[in-house]
């Protein structure tokens, strides 16, 4: 009894220091945010705070990071930041368990993928396509 009560305090513990780093990286991320031009740094670290979101299941920041690094990456034309969004977005309605929303984001995000000839978002693209239509059928 003594090992169970040992092991879900160990448990609880480290899920408290893991929530407790998410949240600082989130202020140090936030607080670099407001200085930053709009470049291709302002779409990472924007991209990357909706990954932080995403790893704590915070749907509503992780769309609203998103959002504005797709905007961004439009307005500069920047693939990489687009295609990551986009991902992003997919992952959003992934998590709202939204599959039919999810599925467009997944293949435009593969699509641009394929056209840069970039092999890493291809072949998350095509597992996430092909994950969501599944899920579909």
């Amino acid at each position: 009894m003594k090992r169970i009560f040992l092991f879900f305090l160990l448990f609880f513990s480290f899920l408290c220091i893991l929530k407790a780093q998410n949240t600082k990286q989130i202020d140090s991320l936030v607080q670099v945010l407001g200085k930053l031009p709009n470049d291709t740094t302002k779409i990472q670290t924007l991209i990357k705070l909706s990954q932080t979101y995403t790893n704590m299941n915070d749907t509503i920041y992780t769309k609203k990071y998103a959002e504005e690094a797709l905007a961004l990456s439009e307005k500069i034309q920047f693939m990489k930041g687009k295609i990551d969004a986009l991902h992003l977005l997919g992952i959003h309605f992934i998590k709202e368990g939204r599959e039919s929303q999810a599925l467009p984001f997944f293949q435009r995000s593969l699509e641009l993928a394929q056209s840069i000839n970039d092999k890493s978002a291809t072949s998350r693209g095509l597992y996430w396509v092909g994950d969501t239509q599944m899920k579909l059928t």
